[in-house]
């Protein structure tokens, strides 16, 4: 597989120091841009899309400083390290206070410089996953919140509420038309008092603007280089609800289909940063979901089912980064569901058996891909990481209620039936049916399919493993069922 190699801009006014950050970082693998000064510099951000800037501060025609505030507006999640050969405590620490990850000093030698870049990246891709789990937890709750409730002023407030705290907004209300499409009336606020009331014209306006064009609007007095300059309408001649002008206001439709059913809108303080596209995406998906809610709350069943199809495709996209482990958790999920049949479990059995085989091994996303996929055998510290996944997929899923009869199996599908097993080490009468049946599935497929470190197992070697361990790491009734599959040859195995 090619991957895309990163791309870095270096800015420095000695031309000798360009030459030899270009060269140099170029063979180490990046793609480098260089130039002598801040203006040149900005010009490429907004031309290019770069992962990494490495500036030094004292430029001609802009300073480093402003350099970085500017590359901030263009692309928020842009890299950036700070050079300087005469560093003060002042320049050090605005440089920080603008997310600068590292403060170079020079003269510097090949290893610093290198060391932290990869630093630099490294960290990046941490908080990158971490805000994405955040996310998908926070967009969890809104499901949770949209499942629970059948009283819909009392669901779009715990939206709303979300949705503030989330984007770190200023205040936020969501509004519905009347039956007439022509009326919009504030069903609920966070912090204004709007409720029940009706909008002054200019409000009125860009509401009927972002349901009209059924497009995000962006009222702002700042539009130069903001972050969401390609992503929305911008109005900057109005000033509703008293709008100040360090503050913007960002709206999305509520709609189905072609459908308007309302408004969805946020405001923030700008001193202390812009809307950014997560935000935006966000307030989106919740917008979406609000708006399915709305429409009629009796589609509980219909969301809840499009919240497990969203975590079970995670969970594949997960996978399918490994060769070794795609369609792990699919064939987990068919042996599992054929032993539920052979031993005649109900309908409902085998639902909450699937979906709890199928998202087993959710925890993963809160473990290193390299760890996962590391060749050779685990330090006994790495698999102590490894052995986190099942409580990290149980904490995953425990704020959606209506999953809350699968996090057993998450939690315990690594567990033997003589307490041996982790992370609870629970003995084998605390040890579901459902449980027990995964625990099987799960060593079946992986003594079946390869890995990193072996070639998967034979058929007699197979058969010869669970013989010898059922009773103390599996269930002997459930490994006897899966020995009758193998010996019938089974389609599914």
């Amino acid at each position: 597989m090619m991957y895309a190699r990163k791309k870095i801009l270096v800015v420095d006014d000695d031309y000798g120091m360009q030459v030899f950050l270009t060269d140099f970082l170029s063979g180490d693998g990046y793609t480098v841009f260089s130039c002598g000064d801040g203006m040149s510099a900005l010009e490429a951000f907004n031309k290019h899309n770069f992962d990494l800037l490495l500036t030094d501060i004292k430029l001609p025609r802009m300073d480093g400083i402003e350099l970085i505030q500017k590359v901030r507006k263009v692309n928020p999640d842009t890299i950036i390290l700070a050079m300087t050969g005469n560093a003060t405590l002042e320049s050090a620490r605005k440089a920080l206070q603008e997310g600068v990850y590292d403060y170079i000093y020079k003269p510097f030698n090949t290893y610093d410089i290198k060391t932290s870049i990869k630093n630099a990246f490294e960290r990046s891709k941490l908080t990158r996953e971490n805000t994405r789990l955040k996310e998908l937890i926070t967009i969890l709750k809104v499901s949770n919140a949209l499942n629970a409730s059948s009283d819909l002023k009392h669901l779009l407030r715990t939206v709303l509420e979300l949705s503030v705290s989330h984007t770190d907004a200023l205040k936020g209300m969501l509004a519905i038309f009347d039956r007439d499409g022509e009326s919009i009336k504030i069903k609920v606020s966070a912090g204004i008092d709007m409720e029940g009331s009706e909008y002054d014209e200019e409000i009125k306006d860009v509401f009927l603007l972002a349901h009209e064009q059924n497009a995000p609007v962006l009222v702002t007095y700042h539009k130069d280089n903001h972050p969401l300059q390609d992503e929305v309408v911008f109005r900057g001649d109005v000033q509703p609800l008293g709008m100040k002008k360090n503050e913007e206001m960002l709206i999305v439709p509520l709609r189905i289909k072609n459908n308007g059913l309302g408004i969805f809108m946020i405001t923030r303080d700008t001193e202390i940063d812009n809307f950014s596209k997560g935000d935006l995406e966000y307030l989106l998906i919740t917008a979406n979901q609000a708006a399915v809610s709305i429409e009629n709350t009796k589609l509980v069943k219909n969301i809840k089912k499009s919240y497990l199809s969203t975590i079970q495709s995670l969970a594949l996209i997960l996978e399918a980064k490994s060769p070794y482990t795609k369609g792990h958790s699919e064939k987990v999920t068919q042996v599992a569901m054929e032993i539920a049949r052979k031993l005649n479990l109900s309908s409902q059995e085998i639902e909450v058996l699937i979906k709890g085989a199928s998202l087993h091994d959710i925890g993963k996303i809160g473990i290193s891909e390299s760890l996962l996929n590391k060749p050779g055998k685990l330090t006994k510290e790495e698999f102590e990481i490894i052995k986190q996944h099942p409580i990290i997929g149980d904490e995953v899923l425990t704020p959606i209620s209506f999953l809350e009869d699968i996090r057993p199996i998450v939690r315990h599908h690594h567990e033997r039936m003589d307490g041996k097993g982790y992370p609870d080490q629970v003995m084998a009468k605390e040890i579901s049916l459902y449980e027990r049946i995964v625990v099987v599935a799960d060593a079946y497929e992986a003594m079946s399919s390869d890995r990193p470190y072996r070639k998967g197992l034979k058929r007699e070697e197979i058969i010869k493993e669970f013989e010898n361990n059922a009773g103390t790491q599996f269930d002997e009734n459930i490994v006897e069922v899966l020995l009758e599959m193998m010996r019938d040859g089974e389609d599914s195995l």
